[in-house]
């Protein structure tokens, strides 16, 4: 990674975009296998907004769960 601009920017090189990218659709697959579960008790086979914002809430913890739970709520309003 290089510096942090005077515009608040940061430039990422082609192979941390890449294991950025990795993480990313990993914690999707979690997220989505955990939402899936939750899902799965209600008798249903639909996954809904809540099921995903419960999955949230038990996987990540700290700002990081903050601004999940924003980004859904942002996302489906």
């Amino acid at each position: 990674m290089r510096e942090i601009s005077s515009d608040e920017s940061v430039t990422l090189s082609a192979s941390t975009r890449r294991v950025l990218g990795g993480l990313l659709a990993l914690l999707i697959e979690q997220l989505m296998d955990a939402a899936d579960a939750i899902s799965t008790r209600t008798s249903t086979d639909v996954i809904y907004r809540e099921d995903v914002r419960v999955a949230v809430k038990v996987m990540l913890t700290g700002e990081f769960r903050r601004l999940a739970v924003r980004e859904i709520s942002n996302a489906t309003a």
